[in-house]
């Protein structure tokens, strides 16, 4: 017996969706590798994960437990390991590297969504969600960040999600769901315990059948419970062992405080949450703010209330009354269609299974007042699945209801993308630009063109406006959102200020807008001069990739961490030594400062601040460890051989201002074999510039003064630690001639740097 081929049309239409999904999914790769390209070096990807990936690569015992243990205030051991990967093959951790893999996870988050949610759904139903997905803004941007781990947490949340119900091949639902709390033990946990609860529900609502589950109802309740438990088997061998090994140490200090064991760890990072990361807790408003702020995340904006509304239509499909088909049985065509909430239809049972989630992850987030987007990410895949679901077979809805929806779509995406200050909710709807409007304008008139065809009746103007919103959509994308401030974004934007008056990378960015009406230019080549960054274990490698910068990116000068590891684990090395002197050469060459920069101590030199870890970072070990360096660097004969090196050093000179005096006193009286041509306080006067940064206090100031002199002294803040407006106001309350403040404030930078301003 053959089977008819299907109609042209339909093959016709075939053809058309699947170019579609392609386009969507080479949209999508490409607006996430754009950001990337764009987006400045964050923060947490210098110092969180740098630092990070360094140390996992001195023994096996950080890379397999110390660093996915204690590094980032998370436990996400698999997303360490992966983030090696291209370190390993690179021979050195780069920014690329970093971005590389988050890319690459956020377009194959596409594609498995593409395929899972085609076979489980239909073709148009994931349409829509590859739509949402491809163009989300806040998907895209943690998808180019080097320190987002939610990026690898939705490549096994959204097919699980797919798959709630679907047991006719277990496996790769217990493979999915142990990448879940390997990867970010709290988040991917939070999310596993939900698609758990999804499965309990539907299957309580759908009657299993040997199409989809073989073994009937029983064997159904056992595969759930086998399921979840071997899903957290990896996790759960792997939290055993890293509490056998990194506690048998004795009590583990942390961002989060002081544990004796792994269970208090955990209990730290959940419960501590607010203490350790209060720039990123602030109020449940100003967490929902994600949701209204169009130029930041214009594309979450653009789809909340169409994402709402098939939320709400998703529902109330749950409690509608099926009436009978009219070719029912008794008609001799399809039997009707059941009644009540016992008897659901696998689809119903499916957003039925999706309520929780929805609500329960708002719940966690917006209760605590998260304000960085990606937490966002917790709750919005089961948000887009339901939609996706409601709108993929839309019921008839009364024009008058549609044209409110309508109406209220407008006012949020006017209102949206006219904010000009997220913190006061100000709204200038002259700000807006040309460009925003025009795409809106085609927004609105396409969303008019699907009122007018009778909540998509039509076929062919529904299939003309939702083109033509698609289309319009990824062009506001384009022009707004992470593409647009990703070059300033240091920091990921949160509303604020969340903690005192400390300004947030969104207020500054709010100031900038309502100045300028733009965003930061950006600088293209920032990428790519990060790409070959060499770190300075390799002193060759260092001075030609500072030589590429300087020569062919016109960078001003080089920034290093302190001192660098290499090859002996939990050991340290300073740049006094002579292997370093053909890196320093070129440094004098090329004539460019070399800012030294305080770096976290490592184990083997903290036993000193046993009992007392407070003291080891900005309180007192950064200035210390910094000290030393430089005065090693001061007593080798580094500026014998090369007298023009500019060193910088920050926080008032690390204290070594207030002490210089008694250094060369001391010396003078007991060299101890001291082979130098000229005390350590000579060199330091002549190759040291000092900043403010971080030490407002003005007899400290006095002093450096005093001793360095003015030619030597910079202005800085050390943002995002120290509050600009608190280090301008400060020094502008200094009393001293305004010609010196001038000097301090910009002419030395400027002199220093080589600045081409006056």
């Amino acid at each position: 017996m053959t089977t008819a081929a299907p109609p042209r049309r339909h093959l016709r239409r075939r053809r058309i969706i699947h170019s579609a999904a392609l386009a969507l999914i080479l949209l999508g790769g490409s607006f996430r590798l754009a950001i990337a390209l764009r987006s400045a070096v964050s923060y947490d990807e210098i110092y969180v994960m740098g630092d990070g990936l360094e140390q996992l690569a001195q023994s096996s015992r950080d890379f397999w437990v110390d660093v996915p243990l204690r590094r980032s205030n998370a436990i996400a051991p698999l997303w360490w390991w992966l983030q090696a990967i291209p370190s390993t093959f690179g021979g050195i951790v780069s920014l690329a590297g970093l971005r590389l893999l988050p890319v690459l996870l956020g377009t194959a988050t596409l594609v498995l969504t593409w395929f899972v949610a085609a076979h489980r759904f239909g073709r148009r139903t994931a349409l829509i969600l590859l739509a949402i997905v491809a163009l989300s803004d806040v998907h895209a941007f943690t998808s180019a960040r080097g320190e987002c781990v939610e990026t690898l947490l939705l490549v096994a949340a959204l097919p699980a999600a797919c798959w709630i119900g679907d047991w006719r091949r277990p496996t790769r639902k217990i493979l999915l769901w142990s990448i879940l709390p390997l990867s970010h033990l709290l988040k991917g946990g939070a999310i596993l315990a939900m698609i758990l609860a999804g499965e309990i529900i539907f299957r309580a609502c759908v009657k299993p059948t040997g199409k989809s589950v073989p073994h009937g109802r029983s064997a159904t309740w056992w595969a759930i419970v086998a399921a979840g438990f071997c899903a957290f088997v990896p996790i759960g061998v792997w939290l055993v062992i890293a509490n056998a090994t990194v506690f048998a140490d004795g009590p583990v200090v942390a961002d989060a405080g002081r544990f004796e064991n792994l269970w208090q760890y955990i209990a730290g990072l959940t419960t501590g949450y607010s203490a350790t990361k209060a720039h990123m807790v602030a109020s449940a408003w100003d967490s929902a703010m994600i949701f209204f702020h169009g130029r930041v995340w214009p594309f979450t904006v653009l789809t909340c209330v169409p994402i709402a509304t098939g939320i709400g239509l998703g529902v109330a499909r749950i409690f509608q009354r099926r009436v009978p088909h009219p070719r029912s049985s008794e008609g001799g065509g399809r039997p009707a269609a059941p009644v009540g909430l016992g008897a659901r239809t696998e689809r119903t049972a499916l957003v039925l299974s999706l309520l929780p989630w929805c609500v329960v992850g708002p719940f966690l987030v917006l209760g605590r007042g998260l304000v960085g987007s990606r937490f966002h990410l917790l709750y919005l895949p089961a948000w887009w699945l339901l939609a996706s679901l409601a709108w993929g077979r839309p019921r008839t809805v009364r024009r008058v209801a549609l044209v409110v929806i309508a109406c209220v779509w407008i006012l949020h995406v006017a209102a949206g993308f006219s904010m000009t200050s997220w913190s006061n909710l100000d709204w200038r709807m002259e700000l807006v630009s040309v460009e925003t409007w025009v795409p809106l304008a085609f927004v609105f008139l396409a969303m008019a063109i699907l009122v007018r065809a009778r909540f998509l009746q039509a076929r062919s103007l529904r299939a003309v406006a939702v083109g033509v919103t698609m289309m319009l959509g990824a062009v506001i994308v384009s022009t707004h959102g992470p593409i647009a401030w990703g070059p300033a974004a240091r920091f990921e934007p949160a509303p604020g200020p969340p903690v005192g008056d400390r300004p947030t990378f969104l207020s500054e960015l709010e100031t900038a807008w309502t100045r300028d009406h733009r965003y930061p230019p950006a600088d293209p080549a920032s990428f790519w001069v990060y790409m070959a960054n060499a770190h300075l274990k390799r002193p060759d490698a260092a001075a030609a990739e500072l030589t590429r910068c300087v020569k062919d990116f016109g960078f001003k000068g080089a920034l290093v961490n302190g001192f660098t590891q290499k090859d002996v684990p939990d050991s340290g090395i300073y740049y006094d030594i002579p292997e370093y002197r053909g890196f320093w050469g070129q440094v004098s060459k090329l004539d460019v400062p070399f800012y030294l920069h305080p770096r976290s101590q490592i184990k083997s030199r903290a036993v000193e601040y046993e009992g007392h870890p407070w003291l080891m970072s900005s309180p007192w070990g950064f200035a210390a460890d910094t000290a030393l360096h430089s005065l090693r660097m001061c007593g080798s004969g580094l500026f014998d051989d090369y007298p023009n090196l500019k060193i910088i050093i920050g926080h008032m000179g690390e204290g070594i201002p207030y002490n210089l005096w008694r250094i060369d006193a001391r010396m003078r009286f007991s060299p101890r074999g001291y082979t130098g041509k000229r005390y350590l306080g000579e060199y330091f006067l002549d190759n040291f510039y000092i900043t403010t940064s971080g030490n407002f206090s003005t007899p400290t100031f006095q002093c450096a003064l005093t001793v360095v002199g003015i030619e030597r002294m910079l202005f800085s803040v050390d943002y995002p630690f120290e509050d600009t407006k608190d280090a301008a106001s400060w020094f502008d309350s200094m009393q001293m001639a305004e010609s010196d403040k001038l000097k301090i404030a910009r002419s030395n930078a400027i002199k220093l740097f080589k600045l081409d301003l006056r």
